[in-house]
């Protein structure tokens, strides 16, 4: 599933140490939903995109193609998508600025003692 290039995919807290990617604008997205897991699968994720590498988990990867001369980003799921997202690199990069976000919320919340 290529889409528009309107993508605003965003790194979504869904509770309880799981999180998955969505598009902020409408927040429906089938496919999109079902690229998931846990934030440390997400910063890898995250970490893949930046550095234009794979990564590969149960329910969420990505990799760097090439598709009719432009550098593209794909992400998946392995195990729940029908289809596949494909970026540009600007995209990619947002939804890995995203996912650091995200992170480091998470990560300033566990200093305080926010554990709830």
């Amino acid at each position: 599933m290529t889409g528009p290039a309107g993508y605003d995919l965003v790194l979504d807290d869904c509770g309880d140490g799981w999180y998955s990617i969505i598009d902020q604008r409408t927040h429906l997205s089938p496919c999109w939903e079902s690229i998931e897991g846990t934030l440390v699968e997400m910063v890898e994720l995250g970490s893949a995109i930046e550095a234009r590498s794979a990564y590969r988990a149960k329910r969420c990867a990505v990799e760097t193609i090439t598709e009719a001369g432009r550098t593209l980003v794909r992400l998946w799921s392995p195990r729940n998508s029908r289809g596949d997202v494909r970026l540009t690199i600007e995209q990619a990069s947002a939804l890995a600025r995203s996912i650091r976000q995200v992170a480091a919320e998470v990560a300033a919340r566990l200093e305080a003692g926010d554990v709830g």
